[in-house]
């Protein structure tokens, strides 16, 4: 009888730690379009159309801060780092560097940018924090979704900015653009894969007002 309890004990530990396995399993892989947890810097080819109208070739660091996680996501900032260069006009500026606050929730990423181009502030992170902690609707309903398992229409909003999520394979393709032709209007691009975070990032203005772009493929630009 002690062994067939002995027995019944070890098998409801194995079936436990199985269980626990795949929920681990299942919520990695909702959120896999994002980095890996624990992931803090990655690098990548670069390109930048500096301010200065010079093309500057030079890889780029992107660091992933975690800054709290909720309920139903985590919420991060990334950075690029500075370039080293020694004309200061051929610096990341407009505030590029700063990509936005992103909410990783299980089936999709929002993002919502930064308050100015001096970056990421400790009012604004508490006041976002905050947010999702008391009312998280408020939050997503000022947030643009970047990244969706099941992709996104295109969305056209008051000032003729055109938003899509696009599905191929394992990558998400986010798009911003707008169809005016002159003039300095934003447009932006980012590529997701699963398991791996951002492949190719790009965005910029006008006439490649401040270009900064990287990832895969960065060598045809130009």
């Amino acid at each position: 009888m002690i062994k067939t309890w002995k027995k019944m004990g070890i098998c409801s530990i194995v079936i436990f730690l199985l269980a626990s396995m795949c929920i681990i399993y299942k919520t990695n892989e909702n959120r896999s379009f994002f980095f890996s947890d624990g992931t803090s810097t990655v690098e990548y080819a670069g390109y930048i159309y500096s301010l200065d109208s010079n093309e500057v070739y030079q890889n780029v660091y992107l660091d992933i801060e975690k800054i709290q996680k909720f309920e139903r996501g985590i919420l991060y900032t990334l950075e690029l780092e500075q370039l080293d260069v020694e004309n200061k006009w051929d610096e990341i500026k407009m505030g590029r560097r700063y990509l936005g606050y992103f909410y990783v929730t299980e089936d999709k990423i929002y993002r919502v940018p930064v308050a100015s181009y001096e970056g990421y502030t400790e009012e604004q992170t508490k006041e976002l924090v905050n947010l999702i902690e008391n009312n998280e609707q408020s939050f997503i309903e000022q947030a643009t979704i970047v990244c969706s398992e099941d992709g996104m229409d295109e969305e056209v909003d008051k000032n003729g900015y055109h938003t899509v999520i696009k599905v191929d394979g394992e990558k998400r393709i986010f798009q911003l653009y707008n169809e005016y032709i002159s003039g300095t209007k934003d447009y932006e691009t980012i590529v997701w894969e699963r398991g791996k975070g951002i492949i190719y990032y790009k965005r910029g203005a006008g006439n490649m007002l401040m270009h900064i772009e990287f990832g895969v493929d960065v060598s045809s630009s130009g």
